[in-house]
């Protein structure tokens, strides 16, 4: 499941196999943004998102409200 999606590069080095904190500012916000609380326009978190992954085609995870 880490490896899937988003999570691999915010929060999973699949490399290393672990769990990384290098990016815990926007993971936060992502985690936020899927129970609808994250102060961060949809566009711009997913604009970060990308950057920070390196994935051109990443998508935000789909919200659980």
């Amino acid at each position: 499941m880490l490896s899937k999606g988003l999570y691999e590069g915010l929060m999973w080095d699949a490399s290393m196999r672990t769990i990384t904190n290098a990016h815990k500012v926007t993971l936060r916000e992502v985690l936020l943004y899927m129970v609808g609380a994250s102060k961060m326009s949809e566009a711009m978190l997913l604009e970060r998102c990308r950057r920070e992954t390196g994935n051109d085609s990443a998508r935000l995870p789909a919200k659980v409200v």
